[in-house]
């Protein structure tokens, strides 16, 4: 089948025309780090940690680095993302070792739940189930966490663990940390913008 010039001409302008957008993304708190965050990772020092942020396949990466010689506690029942809806997701409690690093995707990525626990359905046979957590745990997920009362499945799925969209607009991230029985906060600020 022929396509008509004309037609062929029209789609082929419609097609660079909507191309491939790549977000845009501004930190916007804390106020003397105000910047665009792109393919190069930002630095953000803030007394002890220090931050890096990039623009990575669509999302915010952020790591946060610990280079002191103690642990710092995320507390996560105080931390928070606001995202651009206003809706509030908690984090998990976690641990930042000594001179490690951690990290998390703005919005986060889902989970994804393995096959492989034994257990015993209808039927003739034994299927297996187990979940394996998100690698950026603890910056990563909120307290969703599924509940499966019946009996495991023996296949792939992805949960909705903490799931929100940013398609443009304001969002707001609270971290708020213990350290030798100190409490400290880190807040940020970010806009994401579309590029035209």
């Amino acid at each position: 089948m022929k396509l008509n010039p004309f037609l062929r001409l029209l789609l082929l302008s419609m097609a660079i025309a909507s191309g491939c957008q790549t977000p845009t993304y501004r930190l916007t708190q804390p106020a003397g780090a105000v910047q665009e965050v792109g393919n190069q990772p930002v630095s953000v020092p803030q007394d002890p940690l220090d931050y890096r942020f990039v623009r990575n396949e669509g999302r915010l990466g952020m790591q946060v680095f610990n280079p002191t010689d103690d642990y710092i506690t995320l507390l996560g029942k105080e931390s928070y993302v606001v995202d651009p809806s206003g809706q509030t997701h908690p984090f998990r409690t976690g641990v930042l070792a000594p001179h490690s690093v951690s990290g998390m995707f703005l919005p986060p990525v889902q989970s994804v739940y393995h096959a492989t626990d034994p257990n015993i359905g209808n039927g003739s046979g034994i299927g297996f189930f187990s979940h394996y957590e998100d690698f950026y745990y603890p910056f990563h997920a909120g307290y969703y966490d599924d509940f499966n009362p019946g009996p495991g499945a023996p296949y792939a799925r992805i949960a909705t663990t903490g799931k929100w969209g940013w398609k443009s607009g304001p969002v707001r991230l609270h971290l708020s940390y213990q350290r030798n029985g100190k409490t400290f906060d880190h807040n940020f600020g970010f806009v994401r913008d579309r590029e035209s």
